[in-house]
């Protein structure tokens, strides 16, 4: 289920756009046929466990990083059962936090500059973002995750549907 708003689609569309352009782009020169490359959703960059009072439910929050397509994955594990529910993508440009970079870890010399600038993130900043914002809704009987404003927050709504060129987490063990 797409969980954002009507008025929104122009936003999550641009993403969605420019995330498949990207794929496009980035095809397999070596074959005949212009096949698009498919990225992971990344390693795991933070891991943090939680409670959702409102259900009496620990969770585990896992953050997946891919540095190719600069999307967060929000995968949410259920601490009970251990199981996984749909995870949440968000383009990482567009989460409103400050000071997720460190530059002294960043100004280090490498010659992998994507991998020089992820080592310098501050990933608990993310986390400390995401967590709070964490809220379950109940869709045809299914309790499903989602981001939510928190009072003071200004942002829109910035989680989008999985890019057409980016894997799905492993599936194994999900809870809805």
């Amino acid at each position: 289920e797409k969980q954002n708003d009507p008025g929104l689609e122009s936003i999550d569309g641009e993403a969605t756009f420019t995330k498949d352009l990207q794929a496009k782009e980035a095809c397999d020169e070596d074959s005949e046929e212009m096949k698009p490359v498919v990225y992971s959703c990344g390693p795991e960059v933070q891991n943090i466990s939680h409670s959702i009072w409102q259900h009496n439910l620990p969770i585990d929050v896992h953050l997946l990083y891919c540095k190719e397509l600069n999307v967060i994955t929000v995968r949410i594990q259920n601490g009970n059962t251990g199981k996984y529910y749909k995870p949440l993508y968000v383009d990482r440009i567009h989460i409103p936090v400050s000071g997720a970079v460190n530059t002294r870890k960043y100004v280090e010399r490498n010659d992998d500059w994507q991998d020089a600038m992820m080592n310098s993130i501050d990933w608990q900043v993310y986390s400390d973002f995401f967590v709070p914002r964490i809220r379950f809704v109940e869709i045809d009987d299914v309790r499903t995750p989602k981001i939510v404003k928190l009072c003071g927050d200004e942002f829109t709504e910035f989680v989008m549907d999985k890019p057409s060129n980016m894997a799905a987490p492993d599936d194994q063990g999900d809870e809805n």
